[in-house]
Formats: C-alpha cells, structure tokens, sequence
C-alpha cells in the first residue's frame, strides 16, 4: 500500500473527529457567528506566524504570509489579537521544534486551509478572500513532497506530530465555544 494511503487511513479517525467537532460543525454550516469565527482566525493567524517564524520554515511557506493574509481579511493588526492559552501553547511548540516534527504540523494547517478553506470561503461571515492564495498548487505539492520524505523516513514521527496537532485544535475549538458560556 501506497505510504500516504496507509497514513491517511492510520490519522482518519482523528481527521473524522475533527469534523465532527461542533464548532466545526457551525463552521461548514455557516452558521458561526462572527466573534467565534474571528477568534478562530485570530488562533490560526498565531498558529500561522508561528510556523512562518520557525528557521526551519520553507520560504514557499513564509512568502504566502498566511498569518499576514488572515489579519488583513480580520482587518487588525497582531496587537489586536485575542488569543488561548491552548494557542499560546501550541504556537511556542511549533516556533521551537525541529524541521522533521514541524513539517507535519504544516501538513496539518496549510492543507486544512487550503481545502477546508474554500468550503469555509463560501460560508464564511467575511469576504473569504484570505482563501484566494496565488500559488497554492506549488504548496501543495511541495508539501506532499515533504509528506512522503517524512513518512518514509519517520513514520512514527508523523503520526505522533499530526495527532499532537489534532489534539491541541481540539482544546483550541473546545475553548473557543467556552469564551460563549
């Protein structure tokens, strides 16, 4: 079996969960109200600079800006954002860890917004246009590159950081419809 065929099946069940999450749910709905959608973008905006600020970041990745696009569509700046401690966490992981722990995570959410993102474009309490990323085949096909060097080299590794991943977006949606109680 093809590598990536056995590590999309060996993650689907956290990939499921994270679907079925509610704020998910309210997201691929569209029916998120606009203060959770920004304090979801404010948490993948530091996410995003995170990732983007860590030396081992691939200049593909920090020409797109992600974190830069996501302010500009929120219309703030970084002093504006709001963000979780399960954010700050994960942020100060991703800035710090080493080029083979961190491609995963960048699988992880440049995908997520890359596919997820034009679903979420159509339904989204804002213009969306922080979707529209120039060169977002060239991403996608640099991070499938890295996808299968990792695997093949680390396959364990991989399943690790994706869940680690997975499970720190769980805590952060979870406290994101907290911040409405």
């Amino acid at each position: 079996m093809d590598i990536t065929k056995k590590f999309k099946e060996d993650t689907s069940v956290m990939h499921t969960n994270a679907e079925a999450h509610p704020l998910n749910q309210r997201l691929m709905s569209g029916v998120i109200d606009l203060q959770e959608y920004t304090i979801l973008l404010e948490s993948q905006c530091a996410i995003f600079e995170a990732i983007e600020s860590n030396p081992e970041c691939n200049e593909l990745l920090t020409q797109v800006d992600m974190s830069g696009r996501i302010l500009t569509e929120l219309d703030r700046t970084s002093n504006d954002v709001v963000i979780t401690d399960d954010v700050v966490k994960y942020a100060h992981y991703l800035r710090n860890v080493r080029h083979e722990a961190l491609v995963p995570h960048i699988y992880l959410n440049y995908l997520q917004l890359l596919y997820g993102g034009q679903l979420i474009k159509k339904l989204a309490p804002t213009s969306g246009s922080m979707f529209d990323i120039p060169n977002a085949r060239d991403i996608i096909d640099f991070i499938r590159r890295e996808q299968v060097i990792g695997l093949e080299s680390d396959y364990t590794l991989w399943t690790i950081e994706v869940e680690f991943g997975y499970l720190y977006w769980e805590c952060i949606y979870d406290s994101i419809l907290k911040l409405d109680e």
